[in-house]
């Protein structure tokens, strides 16, 4: 098992633990793209071997597209790839960032 699959590991047994629906883990699947492998653009295909890859069902890849294009979190980023809107990438991050790093997160105080 390579270190990125190691840590794609740890971090979708994390991700199950605070999400229950397959839309959830698919945002979450790619915040991991963006954020451990600097490639934010991904397709559905590569999100349907995340779900493999983390050893549960596989989504219906007509139903993962229609959610894709529906939530305000998706924007398409070429054909048929998807990535995080930046306006989003906090919220998100808020939400996944402790599945992905062990440490905690600091937010700089400002004026």
């Amino acid at each position: 098992m390579t270190k990125k699959s190691e840590e794609f590991a740890k971090f979708a047994k994390c991700v199950f633990k605070i999400t229950t629906t397959i839309n959830e883990r698919a945002i979450a699947f790619l915040y991991f793209r963006a954020e451990a492998t600097d490639i934010p653009e991904v397709s559905i295909k590569e999100i349907v071997q995340d779900f493999r890859n983390a050893g549960i069902g596989v989504p219906n890849v007509t139903r993962l597209r229609g959610f894709f294009i529906k939530d305000k979190r998706v924007t398409k980023a070429g054909k048929n790839k998807w990535r995080l809107k930046a306006d989003y990438q906090e919220e998100i991050a808020n939400l996944f960032f402790k599945c992905l790093h062990s440490k905690s997160r600091t937010i700089p105080q400002t004026d």
